[in-house]
């Protein structure tokens, strides 16, 4: 991802099953934390909503990794997108 004009937060689309977390890694899938996403909601796995989350600044090119965390089925997870500064 080329970051050249920096980032403020990002948007996700999910329809929650059980929620969960989305962390968004940078470099490596355990490299530094972007930003984390908290998907909250129960049984809307046919509801698709956009959730906002700011994310910390960054500049230049990197590789990204999105972790999913959670306990049971979390989320149906459409798209994604960077809000730059």
């Amino acid at each position: 991802m080329d970051f050249s004009k920096g980032t403020q937060s990002i948007e996700v689309s999910v329809a929650p099953l059980y929620g969960g977390m989305i962390e968004i890694h940078t470099d490596a899938v355990d490299g530094p934390i972007l930003g984390t996403v908290k998907v909250t909601g129960k049984a809307e796995g046919d509801v698709f909503r956009t959730i906002k989350t700011p994310v910390k600044n960054t500049r230049g090119i990197h590789d990204l990794y999105f972790v999913f965390k959670g306990d049971k089925d979390l989320f149906y997870f459409d798209w994604w997108k960077f809000n730059e500064n």
